[in-house]
């Protein structure tokens, strides 16, 4: 599929990169909308209703983290750290990070035996027992704070450009924040600490590990949060009782803020996810209006060409009809990828396509959330 976009391309600042006489070179990403002037509606009431109205959730592995890291490989999600990481992988010699770092062979060799379950499909993806054989791994084979700080230090995850940004600002404002993650919740806090970015407005909800004798893992909280359920668990945890829980979880958190929430009502969110089940987080809170931001990874072609004001190229599927102009991107998907882009516009308001994506479109909303409270 080809879609072709007509504009100055004001939402997606970081889509065009340079000029070279009619042409442009283009980066590959694109934001979509699943309908603009729902989208502009939702916006203009968010924006209305004030910074103290608004509630974000935030998606970690691959949303508040990038897809790819500075050398072009995926950035490892929360489970993934553990199994790249010393713990699992044996130390190399000009590897200075790891040379202190613990191995365990048993440890490497089920989790192993976890994925290669998953390639030959006898574990079906997005199941619980996924998550349940990887935990229990992680009891019985005693592992500890420390092989986790080990396995986020040597990671080569990296926070998705504007990232530090979005954090800060909502920091800033005191904009309550919840980070809702199938991965673990030791090993987000420790990120976010890492990059000084753990703040007393981020709650997370995701999985706990309960902490034995010499910090060793002896067992995790209920309830479990896999990819599929996280509208049940927020729901569990009193997200749709007329508000938002404040609790936190950072280092000084005696729990995951499972037990006896407080709740402050907000009447708007806005998520950032990269799945489906991210953006099925909504049915889990209560609020008066939700905008769904997704970031959908998929490879794109783009090319940039001249075009007559008069020109009707944007009248493509699953592109609505933009300002004129003199400059035109085309952006081409494969089969496979437009079958994602329908699906992910199902559940999202806007898409961001592609590998080089940032929160650009998000940080222009709360800039203008700003702009609105100076002016009233």
């Amino acid at each position: 599929m080809t879609i072709t976009q007509c504009g100055d391309d004001s939402t997606n600042p970081s889509a065009i990169n340079q000029q070279q006489g009619n042409e442009k070179t283009i980066k590959t990403s694109f934001l979509q909308h699943k309908n603009r002037e729902a989208t502009n509606k939702k916006c203009h009431e968010i924006i209305s209703d004030g910074i103290s109205n608004l509630h974000v959730i935030l998606d970690f592995d691959h949303t508040l983290t990038a897809y790819h890291d500075n050398n072009g490989n995926v950035c490892y999600e929360c489970h993934d750290m553990l199994y790249n990481g010393p713990l699992c992988q044996k130390t190399g010699e000009n590897d200075e990070k790891k040379t202190n770092c613990r191995y365990n062979a048993t440890f490497h060799s089920d989790i192993s035996s976890i994925w290669a379950d998953m390639k030959t499909g006898r574990l079906p993806p997005g199941q619980r027992e996924w998550w349940d054989r990887f935990h229990d791994s992680m009891i019985r084979n005693k592992v500890t704070k420390q092989d986790i700080k080990d396995s986020v230090d040597c990671s080569n995850t990296i926070l998705r450009p504007g990232a530090v940004e979005v954090l800060d600002w909502l920091r800033r404002f005191n904009v309550p924040t919840t980070i809702v993650s199938a991965g673990i919740t030791f090993i987000i806090t420790e990120f976010l600490e890492k990059h000084d970015l753990l703040y007393d407005n981020i709650k997370i909800v995701a999985n706990v590990p309960i902490w034995g004798k010499d910090d060793v893992t002896a067992g995790w909280k209920e309830p479990l949060v896999i990819s599929r359920n996280k509208a049940q668990v927020l729901k569990y945890l009193g997200f749709d009782n007329d508000g938002v829980a404040l609790e936190t979880e950072n280092s000084n958190s005696a729990t995951n803020g499972h037990e006896n929430p407080s709740f402050v009502p907000k009447s708007n969110v806005i998520l950032a996810g990269n799945s489906i089940g991210d953006s099925k987080c909504l049915g889990g809170v209560n609020c008066k209006q939700s905008l769904a931001f997704g970031f959908l990874h998929i490879d794109i072609e783009t090319k940039a060409f001249r075009v007559d004001e008069e020109d009707d190229t944007n009248e493509l599927p699953l592109m609505e009809k933009m300002s004129s102009s003199s400059t035109a991107c085309e952006f081409a998907l494969s089969k496979e990828g437009n079958k994602e882009l329908e699906n992910f516009l199902q559940h999202y308001d806007v898409v961001s396509c592609g590998h080089g994506m940032d929160f650009q479109y998000i940080l222009n909303l709360f800039e203008e959330m700003e702009m609105n409270e100076r002016a009233t």
